[in-house]
This record gives structure tokens, sequence and C-alpha cells, in this order.
């Protein structure tokens, strides 16, 4: 042996473990593993595992993890404690939601133990549980070194709406922060319901009348601060409450009308059924909205003069790109006249079919997300809104021949299939059985309509007892109704069973639905997120991982990404990564001198997300906020994009 030429094979080695390999000399670079990490934080999990690496991991993911911060009222505590130890990372803050999650339980609690009405010592509310955000407030701004505060996403009872006022008002320039404010009604019931006496009564209607004269001078104090900058801040203002007893007065509205116009571009109104509510918030419709894109109005019981006002409004706010109106109580009877040349979202619940089939001739070709009534009887008079087909295979009509979202009953769906439409994501009305659905009678042997759906979002409500459900429930819940290749692009799918026979006779094992889920999808080579819920489906246990045995099949579907289970009767969702299987061998050949053995199950490990993981910001710094009316927050892809993208 060369002794020479071995020592220097040694030092070259040793060299180089010194300098580290090309992958260590990359981590070694901050701004290179930051770029790295920044992938991660859609998912968070990993961030969180790579922050228990090491001290130098730790100190990379951090700043990443903080990027968007969202703080509900019951974690306070935890999140102050948190910054408390890493005051450095408050720079790195770009989005702030503060949410009550317990305004609803509390504020049904106006008397304290003894009796008494909770009224705070003086206008400077002290309510203990804002105090604590107050506290986190401190900690984050005043460890900050950068000019620019975070925008602000704020949630909050009416009662407690002082003690926001305060807050901001502590720092200088917070109130301009705020990009979107959402005021949650006080709960009142009606007079001697829970209060011992009428004068009680008047009390509290008294201290939250003064607590909505507050949020409208603080609403007027954010308008009047954000709309003198370059880039006004309050851009989504909201207020839903529409079972609850209001203390709102002329004054309140009257603060908002003059303030909300110079910077709201999203406004949401649900408001009560008490005429004298609805009389007092119609002076919002009076005036302009020059930046108003999103008009959401939930009404009650309308005097008569609403059609006008209706009609007045939208003819001077024609630039409106999403409207939605609602209302729970009353028959369809609004007609709107206009015509808006940038409509994508339409959600319209309270027309006539020839007020609807009016509309949607003037404005169906731009409208990318559409609700129809499920009272509509739309079908009949398709052809007098839809445009012709046309030769050219180029012409401008066949886009709008298309829609993003679809949210209607089935045989309206039929209906506009074969009329031409296609179809990315259809929300279908709820049925009492899959099998309504007819999808392979209408959409399954139409070839360019199946292969334009990306996303099923199905919902079954059964009233049959246990024993006359038939298996509707597996059934419907591991997607038998979904033949190999029917829908090739298909990349969502979101199956709900729920029961209104309001007994429970067993609990299902959701694992079981899955697996069987996932052994009959595994031919859909686009599926990357299954969402699965039964009425009877319980939690699965806290722990970080998951895993489920898939029987009967060597594989799942190969892109699957995510998976999420919904448990109503603890209105509880959980949400997980699929990772690789925990046997991946299992797909090899199982036999043994020329005979088959019995293939053990596959099994999948499921990753828990946290449960921020389905809440997200846009770059103005507002939430996203699901509408429950037609399931929104079941589905996690964008599918306006080809193909879909996870929101993010």
């Amino acid at each position: 042996m060369d002794i020479d030429s071995s020592a220097s094979s040694l030092h070259a080695r040793a060299a180089v473990r010194r300098q580290g390999s090309a992958g260590e000399k990359v981590w070694r670079t901050a701004e290179l593993a930051t770029q790295i990490l920044s992938h991660l934080v859609r998912e968070r999990i990993d961030l969180i595992v790579c922050s228990t690496v090491s001290k130098y991991f730790r100190a990379l993911a951090l700043p990443l993890l903080v990027q968007i911060l969202d703080v509900p009222l019951s974690t306070a505590s935890r999140t102050c404690h948190f910054f408390e130890a890493n005051p450095k990372v408050a720079d790195f803050i770009k989005y702030i939601r503060i949410w009550d999650d317990k305004w609803l339980y509390r504020s049904s609690r106006t008397k304290t133990a003894d009796g008494s009405i909770h009224v705070y010592d003086s206008e400077e509310e002290r309510d203990p549980n804002w105090m604590k955000i107050a506290h986190l407030f401190d900690l984050i701004l005043k460890s900050r070194t950068k000019e620019q505060l975070p925008l602000l996403d704020i949630t909050i009872g009416v009662a407690s709406i002082s003690a926001l006022s305060v807050m901001l008002q502590r720092h200088e320039h917070a109130a301009r922060r705020v990009a979107a404010l959402e005021i949650v009604p006080c709960e009142v019931p009606p007079e001697l319901a829970y209060l011992d006496t009428l004068e009680q009564n008047l009390k509290v209607a008294e201290l939250l009348t003064v607590r909505w004269r507050q949020l409208g001078l603080l609403v007027t104090e954010m308008c009047n601060a954000s709309a003198n900058t370059d880039s006004p801040a309050l851009k989504r203002f909201q207020i839903s409450g529409i079972i609850f007893r209001w203390c709102a007065d002329a004054e309140f509205w009257h603060c908002l009308k003059r303030a909300l116009p110079a910077t709201v571009q999203d406004l949401v109104l649900r408001l009560p059924s008490n005429v004298s509510h609805l009389v007092r918030a119609g002076v919002l419709l009076e005036t302009e909205w020059p930046h108003l894109r999103a008009f959401t109005f939930d009404l009650g019981t309308p005097d008569g003069q609403w059609q006008s006002r209706i009609d007045h409004f939208f003819a001077r706010h024609q630039h409106l790109e999403n409207i939605t109106f609602t209302s729970a109580k009353i028959t369809p009877e609004i007609t709107i006249s206009s015509t808006f040349p940038k409509l994508k979202g339409c959600h319209i619940q309270m027309m006539t079919d020839n007020s609807l089939t009016s509309f949607l001739s003037r404005n169906f070709h731009t409208i990318r997300d559409l609700t129809v009534p499920p009272s509509s009887s739309l079908p009949h008079s398709l052809s007098t809104f839809l445009p012709h087909p046309t030769l050219d295979k180029n012409a401008s009509d066949k886009g709008a021949l298309h829609l993003d979202v679809l949210h209607a009953r089935a045989g309206i769906a039929a209906s506009l299939v074969r009329s031409g439409v296609t179809v990315r994501h259809y929300d279908f009305d709820y049925v009492s059985s899959i099998k309504e659905l007819r999808l392979d009678d209408w959409l399954f042997p139409v070839r360019e309509a199946a292969e334009a759906v990306t996303c099923l979002d199905i919902a079954v409500i059964s009233n049959n007892t246990a024993a006359d459900t038939g298996g509707d429930d597996t059934y419907t819940l591991g997607a038998r109704f979904l033949p190999a290749g029917a829908l090739p692009n298909l990349t969502e799918l979101v199956l709900c069973w729920q029961d209104q026979s309001q007994v429970i006779f067993r609990k299902v094992d959701g694992g079981a639905l899955i697996a069987e889920a996932l052994a009959t999808l595994k031919h859909q080579k686009f599926l990357r997120h299954l969402r699965l819920e039964h009425a009877d489906g319980m939690p699965f246990p806290s722990l970080a991982n998951t895993v489920l045995e898939v029987e009967n099949s060597d594989q799942i579907p190969p892109r699957l990404e995510y998976i999420t289970w919904h448990s109503p009767e603890e209105d509880r969702t959980q949400r997980y990564r699929v990772m690789l299987p925990a046997q991946p061998d299992l797909a090899t050949d199982n036999t043994v001198g020329g005979m088959e053995t019995q293939r053990p199950p596959l099994k999948i490990r499921l990753q828990r997300l946290p449960e921020m993981f389905a809440d997200r910001p846009d770059k103005r710094g507002v939430w996203h906020r699901p509408q429950r009316l037609w399931r929104e927050g079941n589905t996690i892809f964008d599918h306006s994009k080809s193909p879909p993208e996870l929101y993010v």
C-alpha cells in the first residue's frame, strides 16, 4: 500500500468534511435556508418540526411561523408567553387575526354571580378577556423596530367594543392598520326572559346602545385615519347577528354612512328582522360606495320601500364584482334591473324565475361563481340567457359557457350541461340519497363536461331510520357511485352524510370509511384532497400521527395530499397530510410457489395539520370567511385556476 497516497486521501476527505457538502453550505447560508423554508409556510407542520431540530433551525423557522398570526381570545395568554420569550420575531409579523372564539357563550351571560349587570368601572371598559389581547398588542408593538404595523383582522362582540377602542388608542397609527372588522351583536333575550326585572332589561339596553355608539365613533376614527394614507386599510366591514336583538340607534348607522364608503371594498350586513333596524340600516344604501366590490345583504322582513332602495343602490354601483342577497324569512320578491360588467359572483336567493332569468340574460357571460335557488325552475328558460353555440371554436362565446363554481340542484346542473355549459366545481343542494343526483345520466357520459370537473361537493341528508338506510351512508362516503375514469381530472372530493332521524344508533369508524374511499378512488390520478363527514362519526384521537389500514388494495390515489374528517357531533374538523405508506413494499408480487398469498392491509400514515391550515389572509390583510350557506369552507383548492391551486 502506498502510505503517502493513502495519507493524502485521508487529508483530502478531512478537508471536504471541514468545508461541508454543497447541501450543508446551502443550509448554513441563512438567506438561502430561509428561502427554502418559506415554501413550508402554507402547511406549517414542517416549520414546526424544523423549529425543534436545533437553535439554528429554530432561529430560521420562527420568523416564518409568525408571519401570519392567528390569535383566538382563548389562546391570548399562551401567545403572550411566546412573545415574552421571543420578542425579536415580532418584526416579522405581517398579518394578525384577533377574534373572540367564546363570544356567543359570554354574551349570553349578561348577569354577574350576584345578579347584577356587567357594567364596567369606566368608559375604558375593563373586559378581562380583551385585556389579555391588549397586553399581547403591547408586547408585539413594543418589540417591533419596523415603522409599519402589521395588518389587523378583528372579530369582536359589540359589548367589548370600548376595550378595543382603548387598545387601539394606546398605539399611534394602530387604527389605520385594521384591514377588516367584524362585529357580533350581543345576545339580548326578549324582556323578562332571563333578567329579574324590567328595570334590569332597560339598563342592559342602555348599556348596549352606548356600546353601539362607541362602535360608530371607532369606525369613524379608523376610516378617517386610513383614508388619509396612500393605501387605506379598512377593506372589509361585517355585522352578523340576524337572530339577536340589537340596540343600535340611528346615530350609529349615520356614523357608518359617513365613514365606511371612503375605504370599504367588502360590505357584509346580516340584519335582524326588526323593522326599525332595517329602516335605520337603509341609510347605508343611500350613499355612494366608490370602492365597493363585494356586497352581502341578508334581510329579515323588509318594508315596501326596499325594492326601490335596492334598485337605486345597484343602479349607482354597477362596478360590483360579487353580489350576495339572501333571506330565510320572505318569499322571493327582489328584482335587479342593472347590468354589472365586472360581475363574477352571483348568489341571489330572493328572485322569482322571471327576475332571475332577466338578470342572467344581462350578466351571465361574466359570472364565474353562480348560485341558483333550490326553488327555481330555471331550466325552462335557459335559452333566454345562454349564448347560442357557434361553429367557430375560437368564438368568445365559448368562455361564456363556463362556470368555475355552481351551487344548485342537480336538475339545474343537468340542464346547464345539456345546454353546453361546463362546470369545474359542483356544490349540489342537499339530497336524500346519492342516487337522486343521477350523475351517470347527465354528467359522466358527457365527455367535455366530465373532463371539466375538478371538484364535487355532495351532501346527503337521510330521513330514514338506521334499519332503512340500506348502507347508503357507506355507499356514499365510500365513493362507490364514482366509476374509475368517470371524472378524469377530479382534484377535490367532498362527501357528507347527515341524519335527520334524530336518533343515534351507533358510532361510526371514520378510519374505516376513509380507507374504503381510498381503495375505491385509487384510479383517480389527480385527486389531491378528500373530505368526509358522517353524522355519527367520532373524532380521531388527538395524536400527531394516525395510521389507516386500507384493505384489499395495494395503492391509493397517487397524488393524494390531504384528508379531512369532520365530526358533526362535536363540530370538530381534523385535517391531515398524507404521508408515504408505512409499508411501501406492499405493491410487490405476493405469490409463493406460484400461489397468491393474502395481501396484508396497506398502511397509510396521516400527519395532523395545525388548526389554522384552513385559515388564510389575502394580500389586503382580510382573512377568508367561508359562507356556511353553500359549504364554502369544505374545499381548500382554487378551482378557477387550471390546474386547481391550493389556496395561499
